[in-house]
């Protein structure tokens, strides 16, 4: 994939830049005996290709606890939510310093509401959801990275 940056606050050349990367993530169900992903284990690569000379590798894994799954089939509205907890580990290849080193922890919450589900839409029209999120990165060293807490709300539509 390709992303394109802007940094209004920064100015001149380190305005805008570009980064390319490949991210590979594995169904690791029949490794636990399930038919449904455990840890959903991903690894991605990121190499800006203008402004810094470097890259960003992170792993990372979570996983979907659907409250219909766990006991509350029978239970309105809880039994449409999917809470995900994740942890993402980033390491810093170059882009804040000369060497490969340990960038930062990323531990992430998001409790997810299947709209479609609630409101009995059949699939055929799609899914609907809404999904709030809490991530909080502790950085590991301090020489670019600060500890951040951010959330927001997503609502999407798929089809």
């Amino acid at each position: 994939g390709w992303i394109a940056y802007t940094f209004p606050q920064a100015g001149h050349d380190a305005y805008y830049t570009n980064e390319w990367y490949v991210s590979l993530s594995f169904d690791d169900g029949r490794l636990f005996g399930s038919e449904e992903p455990v840890l959903n284990p991903y690894v991605a690569y990121y190499l800006d290709t203008d402004d810094v000379d470097g890259g960003w590798l992170e792993w990372g894994i979570s996983h979907d606890f659907g409250l219909a799954d766990l006991g509350m089939d029978g239970t309105p509205v809880l039994k449409d939510i999917t809470i995900t907890p994740s942890l993402v580990m980033g390491i810093d290849n170059g882009q804040m310093g000369k060497s490969m080193r340990a960038g930062n922890l990323q531990y992430g919450l998001d409790i997810g509401y299947d709209i479609s589900s609630a409101l009995n839409i059949p699939q055929e029209y799609g899914s609907i959801s809404l999904t709030a999120f809490v991530y909080f990165s502790d950085a590991v060293h301090d020489a670019f990275l600060n500890d951040e807490l951010w959330g927001g709300v997503t609502f999407s539509y798929s089809w």
